[in-house]
């Protein structure tokens, strides 16, 4: 049955955008607002089987219960006899397989970015007690600024509480991408059945086919080699090789045992591979360049005037960028000081993350300074706060290096997204440490830890930046003032006055304050909390 021109709730159906054995999803669009949705309708003929009909309002009720800006957000339920409908956000883009049908395979830098996103989507949903069971590249969407969104939770089951649409003895899931549980119908099956069906999706993706041909084997074929045979060898595909392997053990111990745990070794192994492969050289005021330049993270052995200690800091290379800096009038929160305009920027490496207490206390010990206080939160790692834009600016001089201009911070924190955050139209305290009292626009409430944390504890942005968003402001090198119109090369900020920008947002403030184009300021001489920097190297 066709329903384009039909009207459900307050949207008009204007065409299909996609169908499945169970359901149509069209496109819908609000009759007064102009609006977009998906309509996902089910199959009329299968809305008298109770058991179907319960499993479509169940994909709705757990669609709705995940408030996560990686996971498809539901907008409404319509309940008509012969007719159930799911009314969700309207996402354009392509999914994971249609990408990899049209384009090949996808290479790592771009899978990493990708499966950042997806793992933090479903450690969400696994904390709530949800099992997809039906991951495959076909429910990985990807939107034109690079964000992730997840789809179709129609065979999800809540495990640990006995919510469980299938009867017994029947296997749920895509036969390619289910876990060797899924194919035994192990009733115990939980989140780590995930793990397993992530880890052939990447397969997919860095291959460009399934580990197994189905075109060629019988269905019980495929089951046997799932249950019994390792998926072929990926020792020559390096670091994603290894976590495909981990993640698809038979057995579900030896696996990642969430998916953080595999997140954080995939960071961890990024890590390693930049320091494996990069030549690190010393850095001098004669030899400024670093070798290899052109990749996008590096590693350098800074070596601060005075001392015998060097620093280490990760930097990721910037490239020459054009791009519309501000915010357009239509953003949400935005403030007036945010006018659009269009900036020219030179290459340029930015610190992979903001300096921290192990840093700067070197500093301190190296120039008879005073360490600033921690309250009590702990050094190492964390971004050192309590730090003036005077105390920012002598530790960058003596490394030689220095403190971004605003423009450079804009660019940096956008990687290329032109939206109010470099995670999309919202940020969830999953991405970043603010007060998640105070969400974004009319999102979900999240978490409030009153206090920073280690460096990187969040996905990095799209360029392998950390923390530009929240944690701490980070003080630019410009003083503040009203942008100069029209078209900017290199700029560097007012030429007068007396308080420096300060960019990014903090633990203490809302998440309107973290948006890439939002300014702020603060005196120099001030040293606070919520305050502390990064570095650029030129």
């Amino acid at each position: 049955m066709e329903y384009i021109n039909t009207t459900i709730g307050k949207y008009k159906l204007i065409r299909l955008i996609g169908e499945g054995g169970m359901a149509k999803v069209y496109e819908g669009e609000h009759e007064l607002l102009g609006t977009k949705v998906a309509v996902k309708i089910l199959n009329p003929l299968l809305s008298a089987n109770t058991q179907i009909r319960e499993r479509f309002i169940n994909e709705a009720k757990m669609m709705a219960s995940l408030n996560h800006p990686n996971i498809t957000r539901v907008v409404d339920f319509d309940d008509q006899p012969n007719r159930l409908s799911i009314l969700m956000e309207y996402l354009e883009g392509k999914d994971l397989s249609d990408t990899i049908k049209s384009k090949g395979p996808m290479k790592e830098k771009e899978l990493e970015s990708i499966f950042q996103q997806t793992l933090v989507a479903f450690d969400y949903a696994h904390s709530k007690g949800i099992v997809h069971r039906d991951i495959k590249p076909s429910n990985i969407f990807l939107l034109p600024n690079g964000e992730v969104k997840i789809l179709d939770f129609g065979i999800a089951k809540l495990f640990g509480q006995g919510l469980e649409m299938t009867q017994t003895g029947t296997q749920v899931g895509t036969p390619i991408y289910m876990s060797p549980e899924q194919v035994k119908t192990d009733k115990s099956i939980d989140h780590r059945s995930d793990i397993y069906s992530l880890g052939v999706t990447l397969y997919f993706a860095l291959i460009g086919k399934t580990p197994y041909d189905v075109t060629v084997l019988s269905q019980f074929d495929v089951f046997n080699k799932i249950v019994y045979e390792p998926l072929p060898d990926l020792s020559d595909k390096g670091k994603l090789g290894k976590l495909i392997d981990k993640a698809c053990q038979k057995d579900r111990e030896q696996r990642f045992q969430s998916c953080m745990e595999w997140l954080d070794e995939l960071k961890s192994e990024s890590s390693k591979h930049i320091l494996n492969k990069e030549k690190i050289l010393p850095y001098t005021r004669q030899n400024s360049q670093i070798e290899n330049a052109a990749k996008p993270i590096l590693g350098g052995l800074m070596f601060p005037e005075k001392s015998d200690n060097p620093i280490h800091i990760e930097w990721v290379e910037i490239p020459e960028s054009t791009f519309m800096m501000g915010s357009p009038t239509s953003e949400v929160d935005r403030y007036d000081n945010e006018v659009q305009h269009q900036v020219t920027l030179s290459a340029f490496k930015m610190s992979k993350n903001e300096v921290t207490f192990e840093q700067y206390d070197a500093f301190c010990e190296a120039t008879g300074r005073k360490k600033p206080k921690d309250e009590g939160w702990g050094r190492g790692s964390r971004p050192v706060i309590n730090v003036s834009w005077d105390d920012a600016n002598e530790f960058a001089s003596w490394i030689n290096c220095r403190l971004p201009t605003e423009a450079e911070w804009e660019c940096a924190c956008r990687a290329g997204s032109s939206t109010p955050f470099n995670t999309g139209y919202n940020l969830s305290t999953l991405q970043s440490n603010y007060d998640g009292n105070y969400s974004y626009e009319n999102n979900a409430k999240g978490q409030y830890l009153e206090k920073t944390l280690p460096i990187g504890s969040y996905p990095s942005n799209a360029w392998g930046l950390n923390d530009m968003h929240g944690n701490v402001w980070e003080w630019c090198s410009d003083l503040y003032g009203e942008y100069n119109s029209g078209t900017q090369i290199n700029p560097k900020g007012s030429t007068s006055g007396s308080r420096r920008v300060i960019r990014g947002g903090s633990w203490y403030g809302y998440a309107r304050y973290c948006r890439s184009a939002n300014r702020n300021f603060s005196e120099p001489k001030n040293n606070l909390s919520i305050l502390g920097f990064r570095l650029v190297f030129t």
